[in-house]
């Protein structure tokens, strides 16, 4: 885990992130430093940041233990796909399609590396397999942690948004009434909430952040 794949630009960055959070308790990266000034850091969603901080803290920071930290989050996206088709189909099916996945050469290749889209899969995959049992259960404890686990996704990297409007699309295919909507909803604003106050007490370094990588990428 520690050499292969070799370590990439992005990789450093969020392992120097992760240790800036376990010992200064703040997001920040030395390679932004000419450009963030405010030792607050809003170039990526901060929840991998926090979780491979607390990660770094316990385990110590290297390539081989941040690499383990995803490895294990992406052993429970394969453990959440096997129970959600095991679900839809059979354990048969739901054991094929944990292996398929596992063997394939994205999931292989991008699961061991530092990267936020992995515990964005994870969230996702569980939020999916909360919803369809909130589905036969029909319990708004459920709706709400479906909710919760779609906000953890969005909250690792955007990509997560997706999975969001997908279950909302899930809603309204299956015809679910609006008050369990509602619960879902509830539980994605409520997670959401600490992030858009950190976001809000922050707002001028923020904007300014985002403009800055807004003019690096589009322009």
């Amino acid at each position: 885990l520690g050499d292969v794949p070799t370590p990439w630009y992005d990789e450093i960055v969020h392992l120097n992130t992760a240790w800036h959070v376990a010992t200064e308790g703040h997001t920040w990266c030395d390679f932004y430093t000419d450009k963030f000034q405010h030792n607050r850091m809003f170039n990526s969603m901060l929840l991998h940041w926090l979780m491979l901080g607390l990660w770094v803290k316990a385990f110590g920071c290297s390539m081989f233990a941040a690499r383990l930290f995803h490895v294990v989050l992406s052993t429970f996206t394969l453990y959440f796909l096997y129970l959600l088709a095991g679900r839809l189909f059979n354990k048969k099916i739901g054991l094929y399609s944990a292996v398929f996945c596992a063997f394939s050469f994205l999931f292989f290749h991008n699961s061991r590396q530092i990267m936020p889209q992995v515990p964005a899969a994870c969230f996702s995959v569980f939020s999916f397999l909360l919803f369809d049992i909130a589905k036969e259960k029909r319990r708004h404890i459920f709706f709400i942690a479906t909710g919760v686990c779609a906000a953890l996704a969005y909250l690792s990297h955007p990509v997560g948004l997706g999975t969001f409007f997908i279950l909302i699309a899930l809603f309204l295919l299956f015809n679910i009434p609006v008050r369990s909507l509602f619960a879902y909803l509830a539980g994605f604003v409520v997670m959401m909430l600490p992030y858009l106050v950190y976001v809000t007490m922050n707002f001028q370094e923020y904007t300014r952040q985002s403009s800055i990588i807004l003019k690096e990428v589009y322009f």
